[in-house]
This record gives structure tokens, C-alpha cells and sequence, in this order.
């Protein structure tokens, strides 16, 4: 994964927009600066709330290179096939089906591009939810705060995911005070962050990711009220359904 994203940088397929962004970014953090994008024009933490960058900023202090970053992404993405594998021998216990599922996981079209498309902190995303699912599973709670608050502040909208999976634990015989205490904090963090925190910071007009240039707030309404909006998102590009 770093030489395959190495070789895509050396040979000028990386971007300014967005590798460029992220590397003034986090070159300032690794000076003890609060980021301030030449490209947004803003506060990073306003333009996408991600202090999960604050882990990398060290590293790259000691390897100040665009190449740092993605070798980071490289190792990061690869390293979210363990929780996998190890969720995965808790609840088939086959080895061999367990390898099967990390090695697709590794060649999934999404993970793919993730790893070449420059650098991005959802590269984090993986590692850190599958660690909330594997403690989840065997009930190691500390583990499980641990990859919890790691997803939190990978980015400012991952609280209404962990909400959700908060709602699905509720099938794994988790203890109550567990499911409330996730959800309430996963809704309440990316709501937070995303209506009062990122504005007061300098953002103007938070939109959603889905394509309809809309409030996030009405995108998320879309996705309960709109079942062939969500089937649409998940079976398209078609390349989702060949790589499953």
C-alpha cells in the first residue's frame, strides 16, 4: 500500500487539493500552530473538525514529507484488517474464513482508492471502527471507550455513526448503561461539534456528503425517509457490487 501510493505521488498523480492541503495543515500542527488552510481559507478544525491529525503532526515533525503521510495511511488502512480478523475468528472460528474476510476487506474498491486518492483522515475510520466493533463483541470496555473517542475525533460526523451502532449493540447483550451512554454521546458530539462548535470557529455553511449540495441535517432526514435514496448510495458506482 506505501509504495503503490509512493509511486502514484513520484509520477505527479498526486493533488495540491487535497494532499497539498493536508500537508500545510499538518506541517503547522507539527509546529505547535493552530492549522489555518491557504485553501479553505479558514481554521482546519472549522472547515472539518478532524483533531485526530494531532497524532500525526509528531511523526511528521521528525519526517517532515508528503511521503510520511501516506506511508501513515498505508499502515493505518492495513493495520484495521487485525480487528477484522480477530472479530471474525470470534464468530465463525475458522481461520481460514477469518483471512478470507481481512483479504477482502484489503481489496475492496473502497479501500483501494482510499489508500491512492492522496491522503485523508477516513483512512483512520476503518482502524477505529473495528476496534469499537471487536471490543464491542468480547465486552472489553476499556478497548472499547479506547477506539470509541478514536473515532470521535476522526471526523465531526462519526458520533451519529456510533449512535447507530450503539442501536445495533442492543442485539449483542450490551449492557444498558453501555448502549445509552453511546448513543447520547455520539449524538451529542457531532451535534455539538457540527451546529455550535465548527461556526463559532469560522464555518459558514456545513453541507453534506451525499451529493445534494444540502444541509447535513436534510441529508439525514433523506437517508430515514428515503429508502431508494439509501439503496441508490449503496449499490452505486457499480463497482460496489463487483469488488463485494
Amino acid at each position: 500500500f506505501s509504495l503503490l501510493a509512493i509511486i502514484r505521488h513520484d509520477h505527479f498523480f498526486s493533488q495540491g487539493w487535497d494532499l497539498g492541503m493536508y500537508d500545510q495543515i499538518i506541517w503547522q500542527y507539527s509546529q505547535g500552530k493552530l492549522a489555518f488552510s491557504g485553501f479553505t481559507h479558514m481554521l482546519d478544525l472549522a472547515d472539518r473538525f478532524r483533531p485526530i491529525l494531532l497524532l500525526v503532526a509528531p511523526i511528521y515533525r521528525i519526517f517532515p514529507s508528503v511521503k510520511t503521510l501516506l506511508i501513515i495511511q498505508a499502515i493505518v488502512i492495513s493495520l484495521a484488517a487485525l480487528p477484522i480478523y480477530f472479530l471474525a475468528i470470534k464468530i465463525v472460528r475458522h481461520k481460514i474464513f477469518a483471512i478470507s474476510i481481512s483479504i477482502a476487506y484489503l481489496f475492496f474498491s473502497g479501500v483501494q482508492y482510499l489508500n491512492v486518492d492522496d491522503f485523508h483522515e477516513h483512512a483512520f475510520l476503518p482502524l477505529m471502527l473495528g476496534g469499537v466493533f471487536y471490543f464491542l463483541h468480547t465486552k472489553q470496555w476499556l478497548g472499547y471507550w479506547f477506539f470509541y473517542i478514536g473515532a470521535l475525533i476522526t471526523r465531526e460526523y462519526v458520533g451519529f455513526f456510533l449512535a447507530s451502532i450503539a442501536i445495533y449493540s442492543l442485539f449483542n447483550k450490551t449492557p444498558k448503561k453501555i448502549v445509552l451512554t453511546s448513543f447520547i454521546l455520539g449524538i451529542t458530539w457531532s451535534s455539538i461539534v457540527i451546529f455550535y462548535v465548527m461556526p463559532a470557529l469560522g464555518q459558514i455553511s456545513y453541507k453534506g456528503f451525499l451529493g445534494q449540495d444540502a444541509p447535513l441535517q436534510h441529508e439525514l432526514i433523506s437517508l430515514i425517509t428515503n429508502p431508494t435514496f439509501v439503496i441508490k448510495h449503496l449499490t452505486s458506482p457499480a463497482i460496489k457490487l463487483q469488488t463485494v
